[in-house]
């Protein structure tokens, strides 16, 4: 004997057919979603380097749509930071904290995004808000802690954290680099007669009119109270000495300040990086090549060979 299906059996076996999911289901996937959301939130909430941070969030977007690439643009400036590539389809977003911007970001796809995926890409922006705030202000404070109070330019610590990455940058890619030590003429005098106001101006001075001489991948530092240590990236030991002389040239001349005329020179060590070299040798061999300068009575410079360690004049 059959039995008839009864009307509930029916209508879920049109349900199964038509495939549509039953409201058990649609709140299982809603729980599972969520908790990815919080899980996703907390992780994002231990990543305090922007860089750290988006790719963590880039990743983790893969388990609620597929993105090729995410880009970040901060607040106020042209710098951006990649993750991913770039593909036909973008949707961008400008985050707000309050009244603050938080920089664009933008979502790259091979396929156009769904209304309900941009809906998403809204509610999950929302958890990246903090954390990219707090990233973005660790970032700042760590920044301020790399530069120098007088000149804005970065300072010493700044020098010893980069210079052994561009020494392995330069080895890695085989371009020569050479390492640039300026000191100031008789400064001391400058401050005892005219005081350290004044010192300090002329010093703001001088850090902005070699950055003004300077090429881009070229980088300064403030080393001492009149030192100075530029990376020639790119520049080998002989374009290295014609540069380097431009460079004190910049520096040979009149400041006046409140109507005082101030007679300014400087001295120059330079040599070019070697293959058997730390960051305390080049810089060393860089600072010996400076004191052969100040020994020949200053407003010169002089070359040391990294391979052959001779002294020129240049």
């Amino acid at each position: 004997m059959t039995t008839e299906p009864t009307r509930h059996q029916s209508d879920l076996k049109a349900k199964q057919s038509l495939g549509v999911t039953s409201s058990r289901t649609l709140q299982q996937h809603r729980v599972r979603q969520q908790l990815r959301v919080l899980e996703l939130n907390e992780m994002l909430h231990r990543k305090l380097d922007p860089g750290l941070l988006l790719e963590c969030f880039f990743t983790e977007l893969q388990a609620f749509m597929t993105i090729d690439g995410m880009e970040h643009r901060y607040p106020g400036s042209t710098r951006t930071l990649m993750v991913g590539g770039r593909r036909q389809h973008v949707k961008s977003f400008e985050l707000f904290l309050g009244e603050r911007s938080l920089g664009d970001v933008s979502f790259y796809r091979s396929s156009a995004f769904l209304p309900r995926q941009e809906r998403q890409l809204e509610r999950l922006l929302v958890g990246l808000t903090y954390p990219l705030r707090n990233a973005l202000d660790y970032r700042d404070a760590v920044n301020e802690t790399l530069l120098d109070n007088t000149t804005r330019i970065q300072n010493r610590l700044a020098l010893e954290r980069s210079l052994p990455r561009e020494i392995m940058l330069s080895h890695r890619q085989d371009a020569p680099m050479s390492v640039l030590a300026l000191d100031l003429d008789c400064f001391s005098q400058i401050n005892e007669h005219h005081g350290i106001d004044t010192g300090d101006r002329v010093l703001q001075t001088v850090a902005q009119t070699l950055s003004d001489h300077l090429r881009k991948t070229d980088m300064i530092y403030r080393y001492e109270v009149d030192k100075f240590i530029i990376l020639l990236n790119g520049t080998e030991y002989s374009g290295a000495k014609v540069l380097a002389e431009r460079i004190r040239r910049t520096v040979d001349t009149c400041f006046a300040y409140d109507n005082v005329q101030l007679m300014l020179s400087a001295s120059a060590g330079i040599t070019e990086l070697t293959p058997e070299d730390t960051a305390d040798k080049v810089i060393q061999r860089a600072f010996n090549a400076l004191t052969k300068a100040k020994e020949a009575g200053g407003n010169t410079l002089r070359a040391i060979d990294g391979p052959t360690a001779a002294v020129t004049l240049v």
